[in-house]
């Protein structure tokens, strides 16, 4: 409700509650308007940087902040402008006279750029004969970034966010994944330049980049077979890389069929305070395609002993053929790729007992796991061994063998860029025990049996090995 005023008043009074505009007929504005505010100055926001597409609670810095329920009705307002637009704002709240706090949320799709900070505490500026109100400033302002939400491409499409599609890929093929990641120089050129933090930052901290890859996976599989009877050979497996802008890897066989393989990556930068801070993480999927009902039969397991006095042989021998059906690109076209084996020596251990000359066919003093002779130890679905340990007679006691064997069904997508990967193992022994009996002038099988082979298809990891065996080779103890 307004006071009464003399209508020959010619200049302008707020009064109570109402402004009166006089000089002609008599107005009143009867809603509270400052006319006299503090001017508002901002010396820091911090965060300075804030992540599209998330929420960041900043705490603003500076004089002349105007405490809610100012009796004036004056009040301090936060605004904040990338280009041309303005940035959401929420819970803003005037702490003290020196102290704004509030939540910057930049929109998902806002690039990498700079930002206005602005504090203003606004005021009513009467006009003498004008039957209406107008405004004016008092401003200070401060700079700050906007980073952008991170984005995953694969064979230059965007595959993360919510209207991605789901890519397809196959075991054992290169998967190679970049992303929008804002560059060092890019980030430095900000108006409040920014860093990542140290490639290999100290306990408790974050990495600049940041993936996770779910399902079994690897960065790599490098094999140097051996050449002719050369026991240099190597197979290295190399774990994906999870701290670069950029990602590589190889799914593995998961289960028994069809799987989902998610990924996520968000990045980290380093800010003057208060430290490092991430963006949101965002995620892609694939499905991934492997061959399905894998099996194996194993036959033809036997163990065999030559009984003659002028020479002593033990004898194991095992053959196994895999079942699988090959998987379908997203056409429906079968992908066949190839099959082979891989075999690996785990425990070479071979005694001989005496004087004698022991022939070691099959084993060697390499040290486990070794790969069994050549690579790949056979191609396609079937394969066959036959270890054979020889003994001559030139003196007396006996021999103990046991040899263990890892033999891997591995398979090849060949797409571009694939690498084999493990489908299946087999694992089976050759252990046996004889003596020499001086009067009989023979020898005499303690112990021994044919191979028992078991497979498996669950939770395999790449064959790796540092050298090849190769036999015959002539030792007086082979282990």
């Amino acid at each position: 409700m307004c006071k009464t005023v003399d209508r020959h008043l010619s200049a302008a009074w707020r009064i109570s509650s109402c402004l009166l505009l006089l000089s002609g007929p008599l107005t009143a504005v009867c809603h509270a308007q400052c006319t006299s505010p503090p001017t508002a100055t901002i010396s820091s926001i911090a965060p300075a940087a804030f992540f599209a597409g998330a929420g960041t609670q900043v705490t603003i810095i500076g004089s002349g902040f105007i405490l809610p329920g100012d009796p004036n009705g004056c009040s301090t307002t936060l605004s904040i402008t990338a280009g041309t637009e303005q940035v959401a704002l929420s819970n803003v709240t005037v702490v003290s006279t020196t102290e704004m706090m509030a939540v910057v949320s930049p929109l998902a799709t806002d690039p990498l750029e700079g930002a206005t900070v602005s504090v203003n505490n606004p005021f009513v500026v009467l006009v003498r004969s004008a039957a209406s109100e107008s405004s004016a400033d008092s401003s200070n302002s401060i700079s700050a970034d906007i980073l952008p939400v991170p984005v995953i491409q694969y064979n230059g499409n965007t595959i993360s966010g919510a209207n991605a599609t789901m890519p397809f890929a196959f075991v054992g093929q290169q998967i190679q994944l970049t992303t929008n990641t804002p560059s060092p120089e890019a980030l430095s050129a900000l108006p409040v330049p920014l860093t990542f933090p140290p490639a290999n930052p100290p306990p408790g901290g974050s990495p600049p980049y940041q993936w996770q890859v779910s399902s079994a996976n690897i960065g790599g599989y490098t094999v140097t077979p051996p050449s002719g009877l050369s026991t240099s050979s190597s197979a290295i497996a190399q774990a994906t890389a999870l701290t670069n802008p950029s990602l590589t890897t190889y799914w593995l066989p998961s289960g028994g069929g069809n799987h989902t393989g998610p990924i996520t990556y968000q990045y980290c930068i380093t800010l003057p305070s208060p430290g490092t801070r991430c963006s949101v993480p965002v995620q892609a999927k694939f499905t991934i395609a492997q061959p399905t009902d894998v099996s194996a039969n194993i036959f033809d397991e036997s163990f065999t002993h030559s009984d003659y006095p002028a020479l002593e042989t033990m004898k194991w021998s095992i053959s196994i053929e895999a079942q699988a059906v090959s998987p379908s690109n997203q056409s429906g076209t079968l992908q066949s790729g190839q099959y082979q084996w891989v075999q690996l020596i785990s425990v070479d251990d071979v005694e001989s007992f005496g004087a004698k000359q022991l022939t070691c066919t099959g084993g060697t003093t390499a040290s486990t796991p070794a790969l069994d002779t050549q690579y790949p130890y056979d191609t396609d679905l079937l394969m066959s061994d036959a270890p054979a340990f020889t003994f001559t007679s030139s003196a007396q006691t006996g021999m103990n063998v046991t040899e263990n064997f890892e033999t891997y069904l591995m398979w090849n997508p060949e797409v571009s860029t694939s690498i084999w990967v493990p489908l299946g193992l087999v694992r089976w022994s050759a252990v046996g025990d004889d003596a020499y009996n001086s009067s009989t002038g023979q020898y005499t099988i303690v112990s021994g049996s044919a191979p028992a082979g078991t497979f498996a298809v669950v939770g395999l990891s790449e064959p790796t090995w540092s050298q090849a065996v190769n036999g015959p080779s002539i030792q007086s103890s082979c282990h």
